[in-house]
């Protein structure tokens, strides 16, 4: 009777493990979309929209942050940077959240008031093959951007 508890044992063992999943911290190559790195330092003018390039995110598991520094050239403003999300990489969307009772309301601005300062921002990406950020920024600044999020494999 012991052995075959043993054996039994042995096996469950086996089939958890052999199920288990990896866990990785993935840091993405950041790009705009003329392929200039957000990881170093990129310029950016007043009022001058400037998006990501595809970020693949199909493995992330719900976890992700954000490192990001801005330093504004002179004058005031701020930089608003916001997340828009894919299935095919191509078309990018604001997600909403509904309230159940026919409201839906857009998801907002990571932050809205980045002004000469480095935040290190967490937040939990929505379900997607693909996302991309958005800079907008209200004064000529230069950003030193870095996304870190968790990934099973």
């Amino acid at each position: 009777m012991k052995k075959l508890l043993l054996a039994l044992l042995m096996v469950a063992i086996l089939a958890v493990t052999a199920h288990a999943k990896t866990f990785t911290v993935e840091e993405p190559k950041m790009e705009d979309t003329s392929g200039n790195l957000l990881s170093g330092t990129r310029d950016m003018g007043l009022g001058t929209v400037v998006y990501t390039k595809p970020v693949p995110v199909i493995n992330n598991v719900g976890f992700a942050t954000f490192l990001v520094t801005e330093s504004q050239a002179g004058g005031t403003g701020d930089m608003d940077i916001s997340v828009e999300y894919s299935i095919d990489g191509v078309n990018f969307y604001t997600p909403y959240k509904t309230d159940m009772a026919g409201t839906v309301t857009a998801d907002g601005n990571l932050i809205t008031t980045l002004s000469n300062s480095t935040r290190w921002i967490y937040f939990a990406p929505r379900l997607a093959k693909f996302m991309r950020f958005k800079f907008d920024p209200d004064a000529t600044s230069t950003i030193t951007a870095t996304l870190i999020y968790q990934e099973q494999r």
